[in-house]
């Protein structure tokens, strides 16, 4: 499976230079990641790891088990707001 992902780190990673040694490598594909580096090929070692972190987050997710609350009753709350005023027409200033 490794060697799958770094095909297509490979295959799909486009490079752009930022400015005097910074280089900027970008993936797009089922998730849009971008890592910076010194020159092309440490640009793509950080890129490869940030994609392994953004596996590794996947599958954490994926194996944390779904948790349910019990089931809650909510029953409608009644209560009287005492001395409240009815609100009464006011005539426009003229």
């Amino acid at each position: 499976m490794l060697w799958e992902v770094i095909n297509a780190l490979e295959e799909r990673a486009e490079y752009s230079q930022l400015g005097r040694n910074r280089w900027r490598a970008t993936y797009c594909g089922f998730v849009t990641l971008s890592a910076e580096g010194t020159d092309p090929r440490d640009a793509q070692y950080n890129l490869a790891e940030a994609f392994d972190a953004r596996l590794a987050g996947f599958i954490r997710a994926a194996n944390r088990r779904m948790e349910t609350e019990p089931n809650v009753v909510v029953q409608k709350e009644r209560r009287q707001i005492g001395g409240r005023k009815r609100a009464t027409a006011v005539k426009p200033r003229t």
